[in-house]
């Protein structure tokens, strides 16, 4: 009956055949369509997505045939375009459309929602939302009619209900719902890919905290047998009381778990890096700091040079008020260690302050041992030819790998 209804003639707008429907603008999902949750979409994404697409509706007519993953996301976003009218009559052989096709009731008496059918008031034509967007278009069973547009004739109730039992608007039906919940494709590999990497983060976490509490005991990683030694045996014990490292050790031999010794040295080269880069930066920070050197004989009668900083380190509050001062104290120890040119760095600089350091227990084996004597102030600390600023106490210039008993004037910054 209400079929009959809304093909006669007489029904040019939804305010004639049911006067409760108010004559205000639907264009969100949820204006529509309560029961169906609105998409998550990130509201700054949308803005920006919509700044940069400029769409301002969703209506069919405003778009060609080819849409971009801009317009589609700030389509879903906007939802189905349901204008209440009145509209208008396209031909004498057409009739007008009515909101009343928007909703239909069941045999119970309850009024069910079409959140599929939109107007679009560029083209005058019906179509459906979901064909539109999702419709595969490459089957070849595929039908534009309901993508672009349909015209209204007799018994249009009849052509609603066919394209709801068409295996096209299935389809795109369940992909549009699939969507809604967020379980497409993107949305399902992403998810997958965050999960993925934030298994490997925890386990790298555990490795790194397994690493730090070796060395920080003086404990060898490993032996001659990589598969054995403190590390995995510590590895495979916490295993036992966390599922991160549980998982890690089940999985199967030849993929990728971040245990081998070359990712084990990787990252004690990484820490030590970050170490070393940290101490430096607190030693440029420093307003006054100490630098002893001193020398011993290895079995081979080499020499070993240890350098000794101790500076004065002062931690400040969010208004660069000192709240701490503290007096710490690091060694870079072995001739060809690489702290030199990075320490180096920190007091080879131009500033009126000057340091004057000398080493405590100088070589043995050069006549010149313990008559050294330091620069005066005003003299230069260096030159062009000698990039660590270091000088003999008669002015000769020579670098860290020579004899070590000299006296060394720097400038600090």
């Amino acid at each position: 009956m209400h079929g009959r209804a809304a093909d006669s003639s007489e029904a040019c707008s939804s305010s004639h055949i049911h006067p409760e429907i108010e004559e205000s603008q639907a264009h969100t999902l949820s204006d529509v369509h309560p029961e169906i949750e609105e998409p998550q979409v990130n509201d700054s994404d949308i803005s920006a997505d919509n700044a940069d697409c400029n769409i301002i509706s969703s209506d069919r007519g405003n778009f060609g045939d080819n849409l971009t993953e801009c317009e589609r996301k700030i389509i879903f976003k906007l939802g189905p375009f349901k204008p209440q009218g009145p509209f208008p009559k396209v031909s004498e052989n057409n009739r007008p459309f009515s909101a009343y096709y928007y909703s239909y009731f069941n045999q119970a008496g309850i009024k069910i929602i079409r959140p599929w059918l939109c107007y679009s008031n560029v083209l005058n034509k019906p179509y459906c939302h979901f064909c539109w967007l999702l419709a595969d278009r490459q089957n070849k069973s595929y039908s534009s009619a309901w993508v672009n547009g349909v015209s209204v004739r007799s018994n249009f109730t009849q052509t609603i209900l066919d394209h709801e039992k068409s295996q096209q608007h299935i389809s795109a039906s369940l992909s549009y719902n699939n969507w809604l919940q967020g379980n497409t494709i993107d949305t399902l590999l992403k998810s997958e890919i965050d999960s993925k990497i934030t298994f490997w983060r925890d386990v790298l976490h555990r490795i790194i905290n397994v690493i730090i509490t070796l060395v920080s005991c003086n404990l060898p990683l490993r032996g001659h047998d990589s598969d054995s030694g403190n590390f995995m045996a510590i590895s495979r014990l916490l295993s036992n009381y966390d599922a991160t490292l549980k998982e890690l050790f089940l999985k199967p031999k030849g993929e990728i778990n971040y245990l081998s010794p070359t990712i084990q040295n990787e990252i004690i080269s990484l820490l030590g890096t970050n170490v070393r880069n940290s101490i430096i930066s607190e030693i440029k920070k420093a307003p006054f700091l100490t630098i002893i050197l001193d020398t011993t004989q290895d079995l081979s009668k080499i020499d070993q040079l240890s350098v000794v900083f101790r500076y004065i380190s002062v931690t400040e509050n969010d208004d660069n008020v000192p709240k701490e001062i503290k007096i710490c104290k690091t060694l870079a120890q072995a001739g060809r260690a690489h702290w030199y040119p990075d320490l180096c760095s920190v007091y080879v600089c131009t500033s009126a302050r000057v340091l004057v350091f000398t080493v405590s227990s100088p070589c043995r084996s050069d006549p010149r041992a313990g008559r050294t004597r330091a620069l005066e102030p005003g003299q230069p600390s260096y030159e062009d030819s000698n990039p660590y600023g270091v000088m003999y106490r008669d002015g000769t210039l020579d670098n860290w790998t020579g004899s070590y008993e000299r006296a060394f004037i720097c400038e600090m910054a």
